[in-house]
């Protein structure tokens, strides 16, 4: 696991939503099914994750 993610987790976020915006900090914007592909996490998922960034206020919707 990256040294960026582990990281991320320190701050309170959990592996799957840290690994979401570590994707989406190296290619922005990007699709859920493109954010599931990169960071790994399972497409069922990845729009609780992106909701959950959204709620943090670290993301926007588009």
């Amino acid at each position: 696991m990256s040294d960026i993610i582990k990281n991320l987790e320190h701050f309170g976020l959990s592996t799957n939503v840290a690994r979401a915006y570590y994707s989406l900090l190296k290619s922005n914007p990007a699709t859920g099914y493109e954010i599931s592909a990169h960071a790994g996490i399972p497409r069922s998922a990845v729009y609780n994750v992106l909701n959950k960034l959204e709620s943090m206020g670290l993301v926007s919707g588009m």
